[in-house]
């Protein structure tokens, strides 16, 4: 009897704790929403009109088609503090990392609020910007004026510009390095990119892949080989590259794009010539079987690269982590 007490004693205490450690879980979640989430939010709602007009009569907006958009780059390059140097936030891959998302920056004995995936016009109010903030406010800016704008990126190699048109004429700048960029391929030279593609800042659901404009690239077909299901396996590619080159901003390879197997278990990219590490997932309830194989991707041939669950040992991740 004394046993069997001592044993819902310790079940409560268990679920005691449980509840506990889920209260903490749902704080941390509560403001982390708040911090990142509602009040950047709340501040575009209320302020997003004003900061605008104010941000378009600093730009001045009595410049011809030709001369705006440079009129926008040059605003930035005068306006904006990068958050990376002027108060040493994290570069990816850091234990800390999470201040590349959230950070507060001394910057002449005032504190400005960096939050990465802010609205616009908060990225504006807080003056902290890098490529990916100069692209994302120079397509809002262009397309809030009239113009069709877009960023675009190479994701696994950590860039980010942006192009817009001028009538049926698409022109591409670097919005980091306030110039037009007059040759997408002399500009994609020597950086080693997988893939580009164009976003509208609005909906990046609306995605147009542009590789070809930037870069050469060659076929990779991917094969599983299933005994239960060869299709809906979940094939991700990622680039080592950055982790190669620089170590110590980069401690793990960047994904590229994904892809499920069809019917046959066959699973197609297109891509720039390199090195790449590609991951074949199956996934069930809490876990998945993962596998991983090295491929370099060659110009001029068909590249293939075969995954048998059958018999290729794989990882356990648990909760679909990485």
């Amino acid at each position: 009897m004394k046993y069997i007490d001592e044993v819902v004693i310790a079940v409560k205490d268990g679920v005691r704790l449980g509840l506990i450690a889920s209260l903490v879980i749902f704080t941390i979640l509560a403001v982390y929403s708040l911090l990142l989430i509602v009040i950047p939010a709340s501040f575009d709602a209320v302020f997003g009109d004003a900061v605008m007009k104010e941000t378009a009569y600093t730009i001045h907006t009595n410049y011809s088609a030709v001369e705006f958009p440079l009129a926008v780059l040059g605003w930035e390059q005068a306006y904006f503090l990068n958050p990376y140097t002027e108060n040493k936030i994290p570069e990816p891959g850091s234990l800390d990392a999470w201040a590349r998302t959230f950070s507060f920056v001394k910057i002449n004995g005032s504190y400005h609020i960096f939050i990465r995936d802010a609205p616009v016009s908060w990225k504006i109010k807080y003056r902290l910007a890098n490529c990916g903030e100069y692209a994302q406010i120079f397509a809002y800016i262009m397309n809030k004026i009239g113009y069709r704008a877009r960023v675009v990126t190479a994701p696994a190699e950590d860039h980010m510009w942006a192009e817009y048109y001028n009538g049926s004429q698409k022109i591409v700048v670097e919005t980091s390095g306030d110039f037009i960029i007059n040759s997408t391929k002399d500009f994609a030279n020597g950086r080693n990119w997988s893939y580009i593609v164009s976003l509208n800042p609005s909906n990046v659901s609306d995605s147009v892949d542009v590789s070809d404009e930037y870069i050469e690239r060659a076929n990779l077909t991917v094969k599983v080989y299933d005994s239960e299901n060869n299709s809906d396996i979940q094939i991700t590619v990622l680039s080592p590259y950055l982790m190669q080159a620089d170590p110590s901003r980069y401690s793990v390879p960047n994904a590229v794009l994904s892809n499920s197997t069809d019917q046959d278990g066959i699973a197609r990219f297109k891509l720039g010539p390199k090195a790449y590490i590609i991951q074949a997932r199956k996934s069930f309830w809490i876990a998945s079987l993962l596998l991983s194989k090295n491929v370099t991707v060659f110009l001029g041939k068909e590249n293939e690269l075969v995954f048998d669950f059958n018999k290729d040992r794989g990882e356990w991740k648990f909760l679909n982590n990485q």
